[in-house]
This record gives C-alpha cells, sequence and structure tokens, in this order.
C-alpha cells in the first residue's frame, strides 16, 4: 500500500480545524469512534487529534477495532498524542464492560463496499443491528452528550428522478431480497435502532448520511467506480468503465464529510437525520471523462468501455442527489470543488 503524503494530510486537518465550529464543546472529553481501522473513521480520529494539539483541548479517543494490532498502525504519525489515544479490540457482537465516561459516540463500524459485504454480508449487518444494541447495553446513558450514527443517503431507496434531490422524509423501495440490499436495509434498520435505544437510556442521538465520500486513503480495492478511477490514476493506467457511466452520483471529498460529521456531533438536534452530500452531481461517464482530459491530462490516460460486466452487484439508482439544506442551516458548507478533491486525492500518494 501506499504511504500518503502526510502534508495533504495535515492541511487538510488544518482547513477542518479552521472552521468556525464550537470545538471547545471537545475539550477535555472523550470520543469514541467505532470501525477504527475503516476510511471514514480513521480520517476522523486524525482529525480529532490534530484539533486537540493545535487547541490545546486535551481531547481523548476511544477506538474500537476488531484486529487493535493491524489498527494501531494506521495511527503512527505526528498529529496525535499517542497518550490521549486508547484501542479496544470489540466485534460488537456482545456487550462488554467499559471503565471510563465516554463523551460522544461516532458509529462509523460497518462495510460500506460492495466487494466485501458481497462475501461476507454479515459485516454490514452486524454492526448495524445487534452492534448498535451492543454499544448503547455497554455505554449506558450517565454522561453521552450525543450518539452519531453514521448511515447513508442510500435509505431512500428508489426515488423518482423527478424528485431528486430529497429531503431527510422522503422514501422509496428498495428490494429486501436482494444481496445487494443487505448494506441499505441493515443501514435503515440501524437507524431505527439507533432512535429505539437512544429513548430507552435517554441519550440524545443524532443520524448523519453521507452519500458518496472520496479523498487520501481509499481503499484501491473498494469495488466501486470512483476508488478505481483513483487507483488507475495513482498507477498511470487508463481508466476502465464497467458499464455505460450514464448514472449520477455525488462526489464529496472527506474534509467537507468529516466537518460535516463533527458539526452534527457537536450541533445536531437529538432524534434528527441530516443529508451530507455534495449536490453538484455528476454523471459517471463525465467524471471519467474530467479525470483524463481536465484533472489529469499530463498523464495522456484514456477511457476505456469494458464490455466485461462488473464483478460486483450493487443498488443500480439512475440519481442519488440529495436535499442538504438542514445541515446547512447547522453551518455546514461544502468547500473543496470535484477538481480540487480529486487532485489532492492523487496528490496524497
Amino acid at each position: 500500500m501506499y504511504s500518503l503524503n502526510q502534508k495533504i494530510l495535515k492541511n487538510d486537518y488544518e482547513q477542518i480545524a479552521l472552521r468556525r465550529y464550537p470545538w471547545e464543546k471537545f475539550k477535555n472529553k472523550t470520543i469514541m469512534i467505532t470501525g477504527g481501522s475503516g476510511f471514514l473513521a480513521k480520517h476522523l480520529i486524525n482529525s480529532i487529534g490534530y484539533i486537540s494539539k493545535v487547541f490545546d483541548y486535551n481531547i481523548k479517543v476511544l477506538v474500537t477495532t476488531r484486529d487493535i494490532n493491524r489498527t494501531k498502525t494506521l495511527y503512527s504519525n505526528k498529529n496525535l498524542d499517542a497518550s490521549l489515544l486508547t484501542f479496544i479490540q470489540w466485534d460488537l457482537t456482545r456487550s462488554i464492560e467499559i471503565d471510563r465516561e465516554i463523551n460522544f459516540v461516532i458509529h462509523a463500524a460497518s462495510a460500506a463496499s460492495p466487494r466485501i459485504f458481497k462475501l461476507d454480508p454479515t459485516s454490514a449487518v452486524i454492526p448495524n443491528t445487534v452492534g448498535i444494541i451492543n454499544l448503547f447495553s455497554s455505554l449506558g446513558s450517565s454522561s453521552l452528550e450525543n450518539f452519531l450514527y453514521l448511515s447513508t443517503s442510500g435509505v431512500y431507496g428508489f426515488i423518482p428522478d423527478k424528485e431528486r434531490p430529497n429531503n431527510e422524509s422522503t422514501f422509496g423501495s428498495l428490494d429486501n431480497t436482494l444481496p445487494q440490499s443487505v448494506y441499505l436495509e441493515s443501514k435503515r434498520m440501524g437507524e431505527t435502532i439507533t432512535l429505539v435505544w437512544g429513548k430507552k437510556f435517554s441519550v440524545p442521538v443524532t443520524i448523519v448520511r453521507p452519500s458518496i465520500c472520496y479523498g487520501p486513503g481509499i481503499d484501491f480495492d473498494d469495488g466501486r467506480s470512483f476508488a478505481d478511477f483513483i487507483k488507475a490514476l495513482v498507477m498511470s493506467e487508463d481508466i476502465i468503465l464497467e458499464s455505460d457511466g450514464k448514472v449520477f452520483r455525488n462526489f464529496c471529498y472527506v474534509t467537507d464529510v468529516i466537518a460535516g460529521i463533527f458539526l452534527v456531533l457537536l450541533k445536531g438536534i437529538d432524534g434528527e437525520a441530516y443529508n451530507l452530500a455534495t449536490e453538484n452531481e455528476i454523471r459517471i461517464r463525465d467524471l471519467a471523462s474530467k479525470l483524463v482530459n481536465e484533472f489529469f491530462p499530463e498523464k495522456n490516460l484514456k477511457v476505456v468501455f469494458s464490455k466485461k460486466p462488473s464483478a460486483v452487484d450493487r443498488v443500480q439508482f439512475t440519481r442519488t442527489q440529495v436535499d442538504c439544506s438542514k445541515i446547512r442551516h447547522l453551518g455546514w458548507e461544502e468547500k473543496v470543488s470535484i477538481a480540487d478533491g480529486f487532485k489532492r486525492t492523487i496528490a496524497s500518494y
């Protein structure tokens, strides 16, 4: 795996810290983040480390992971004070005794790659169902200020294109019998469990529904188109499209997504869900074309349409655009364009 450019990462975390958010609410607090080896979790943890360091806030982070030795190797950098970081090996299949006060939780544990949950559907189902129940049972309610559940904008299901972009209360259908629906259906159930168990334990809960997030450190073998594009550009290879690329998607750079998650954690209303996405949708084929012709012309690459069917099954929406007015009213804004986001991503390798 490639080593990431620490200068770019530090600048990304600095841009998050510069947002006018009430960061002081994190001072001397402990934040639990589940799924510590995941893409978003890594950026969340490193961002907290940076914020704690520059503001001298003494923010402690408790990281849960299924493989503690592997996960520890992901956090050996100068942005983090190792004394403020604690790891727990916990697969969330049972309750455990937690020997410290937890003030905030970001539940980020869950397979998100279609390649992974095709091979092991339980990697999506368990953390989004019994995993949430076991988190609440283990944490109790005494000190929790917010339990934030990371869902997905895919929970809306199939909504007529003319009704896009949709707000947080507009839903369509999903076929729960299809294997490719396992991730989205488990996220739907996860939202319900979060709301019910939050009331049971009198814990404030919030839900964030991100759209597609990309940036430095994305898994090249993720199985989604944007990860394939990033891998091809890093390796200076032609981009291969395994579809006609006519569907629209929303690609939001990781710093904008992380900032949105923190904002909801700090200012979100109990029991509310928030869309988090770019409102600038683009066809997959148009993104591929822009990458090779506009963003990285110096690589002299091209887009190749493959006749070979994709090895990964997924739910095929034609559009996924959502209305982000609600999170904007909290103070969130998208700051990184798709051009700058992909340029920063490729430069980080």
